[in-house]
């Protein structure tokens, strides 16, 4: 079995995935699924800003389950746009416990570290938490929900 290019120091899968995909899914192909340039970053932003960092809590009984791969078409209860790049394994949702999402955002803007946000492409503003992709993209996208 071929080795995944990049596996995240700071996550694991259960902070990736929905509980039911974690559950039913063999983890070195959810591994191989993701996009390495989001684990990469998403390691960057924690040492950067500090952890805890949020992604998925269902594990720990929270209500946050699809802030990274998430279906294309929501489950029933659930609301977000289609072809969103979550789907492709190219988008994580993150909160802070250290720092808000607004000085993430404007950090990036900046370009504050360049090395670590090398391969954000896309961030969404106006909302509590950081949305980051690695889409194909030239420059910095900068979207509202």
């Amino acid at each position: 079995m071929a080795e995944c290019k990049y596996k995240p120091k700071h996550f694991q899968l259960y902070e990736l995935v929905p509980r039911e995909v974690h559950a039913t899914v063999p983890h070195h192909i959810l591994w191989g699924c993701w996009k390495w340039e989001v684990l990469w970053t998403a390691d960057q932003l924690w040492e950067i800003y500090g952890g805890p960092v949020i992604i998925n809590d269902w594990w720990w009984k929270g209500p946050h389950q699809y802030r990274g791969w998430r279906p294309q078409k929501p489950p029933p209860g659930e609301k977000w746009a289609e072809w969103t790049q979550h789907a492709w394994w190219n988008a994580l949702d993150m909160t802070f416990k250290n720092v808000t999402a607004e000085r993430v955002r404007q950090d990036i803007i900046r370009n504050e570290y360049p090395e670590a946000f090398q391969h954000i492409r896309c961030i969404e503003v106006g909302v509590p938490w950081l949305h980051f992709d690695c889409r194909n993209y030239d420059g910095l996208l900068v979207v509202a929900p």
